[in-house]
């Protein structure tokens, strides 16, 4: 089979390595759908060398299957822009079997890492920034992500900052959402050990309109220059039970526009999953509307400055 072919605008990836990616192109896709069980341990790298690349009715960037991980990598001394449309027509079936719209910007179904020395601005001009459904990192990189809805979106986990490194200094993360969440992992089911956001360091910039950092489970912050702020007008936001994340789709009146969160009320079946905040280290500001810190389980400020 091809590694890679092309046709209406659309470059379908079907076998791991590296793809450089670079000049301005609308209504452009990459897919990348690696055989799990031909390259089980798969990794393709997209190298963004200066790309400007935007689709009007879909996620430029869609990985619909891999067997370990996709990178992007933004390249030293480059800048590069991922954008969507407005609308989007283009579907997909989720894990329940249900036929959904894709979300957002760069849309993975699997394991997802952002690195490199460059810049790297998403924009999400239909919902969602970023969504992942399985594992999401942002390791490096001069990263700013813009969204209606959630800017940052990992069902299983998020981790902002590689553990094993010790200098931050070359990641930068900015994200602004106008109705929703600005960082926010999801997963509910409490037997997995997932729906976890961990930020090991880097210079963190939230706006959001709901929630700053939301994980469904257990909240880390292990380091890092972390500043939020919640936009929500203070006479909708605190609802005791606290929204899923974002005001659509839901009949809340009250929006969850808190800081930190972990844990929530699932809308669907309004069971309380119970979240863990763990404050390790890192400086935190937090100017919100609703509560600075809101956990259904415990809080531990172990250290750092908040």
């Amino acid at each position: 089979a091809d590694v890679a072919s092309s046709a209406d605008g659309k470059l379908t990836i079907s076998q791991p390595g590296t793809f450089a990616v670079l000049g301005a192109a609308k209504d452009v896709q990459i897919y990348i759908d690696v055989d799990k069980t031909a390259y089980p341990e798969g990794v393709v790298q997209l190298d963004f060398m200066g790309a400007d690349i935007s689709n009007s009715k879909t996620a430029p960037i869609f990985v619909n299957s891999i067997g370990d991980e996709v990178q992007i990598v933004a390249k030293a001394g480059t800048v590069n822009i991922i954008s969507d449309g407005t609308v989007h027509t283009e579907s997909y079936t989720n894990s329940d079997g249900e036929t959904v719209t894709v979300e957002g910007a760069i849309f993975s179904k699997d394991d997802l890492k952002i690195k490199g020395s460059g810049s790297l601005t998403v924009n999400g001009n239909c919902q969602d920034g970023i969504v992942c459904k399985n594992d999401l990192k942002i390791y490096n990189g001069n990263i700013t992500v813009n969204a209606v809805d959630d800017a940052v979106r990992g069902k299983d986990s998020i981790t902002i900052g590689n553990d094993a490194d010790t200098d931050f200094s070359t990641l930068s993360l900015t994200v602004k959402s106008t109705s929703g969440d600005g960082i926010k992992s999801t997963e509910t089911d409490t037997t997995t050990g997932k729906g976890n956001v961990t930020i090991n360091g880097g210079k963190l910039n939230i706006t959001a309109y709901s929630d700053g950092i939301h994980a469904s489970q257990l909240l880390d912050v292990n380091g890092g220059d972390v500043t939020i702020e919640t936009t929500c007008p203070a006479s909708s936001s605190g609802s005791t039970g606290g929204m899923w994340g974002g005001s659509s789709g839901s009949t809340d009146t009250a929006v969850s526009a808190k800081g930190l969160k972990a844990g929530t009320t699932d809308d669907t079946t309004s069971a309380e999953i119970t979240g863990v905040i763990n404050v390790n280290a890192g400086n935190i500001n937090i100017n919100s509307t609703d509560d600075c810190v809101h956990a259904s389980g415990n809080i531990l400020l172990a250290g750092g400055r908040l």
